[in-house]
């Protein structure tokens, strides 16, 4: 609770709650293709950081759940054989690149060669490299 004095008179102002519910539909607007979670936020008159962080919530919740859906894909037949056997690490210096930008994280792991730049989700970094380990 806030405590707001004015011309002598104190004025108590409550902190707006919101449930569970509302906040889980609110987030799921801002999953929408496109969707600018600052645009989704003035709608409901929220604040972003706020936004964001159920939004972070509720992420880490899909994740611990399984229910992080990965990009489709699908594997074409080759005309060549491969043995797949458990992955060997890249050498030293294979996947880093002299030019990198400022700011650019390489991850070698699980035989594959991870580049990450900008703002990176931790929860979809974890369902990667999940997805790289074959759990």
């Amino acid at each position: 609770m806030k405590r707001v004095v004015e011309g002598g008179k104190r004025t108590v102002v409550r902190r707006r709650s919101f449930t569970e519910e509302f906040r889980r539909l609110v987030v799921k607007e801002t999953l929408v293709p496109g969707a600018s979670v600052s645009a989704v936020a003035l709608n409901h008159r929220l604040n972003t950081n706020l936004l964001f962080t159920w939004r972070r919530r509720y992420l880490r919740e899909l994740a611990s759940v399984g229910l992080v859906n990965l990009l489709p894909v699908r594997i074409e037949p080759s005309e060549t054989t491969v043995s797949v056997s458990i992955p060997e690490p890249l050498p030293t210096k294979q996947c880093a690149h002299n030019t990198s930008p400022p700011g650019c994280i390489e991850i070698e792991a699980y035989g594959a060669c991870i580049r990450l730049q900008g703002a990176v989700d931790v929860v979809v970094l974890r369902a990667v490299l999940d997805a790289l380990s074959g759990r």
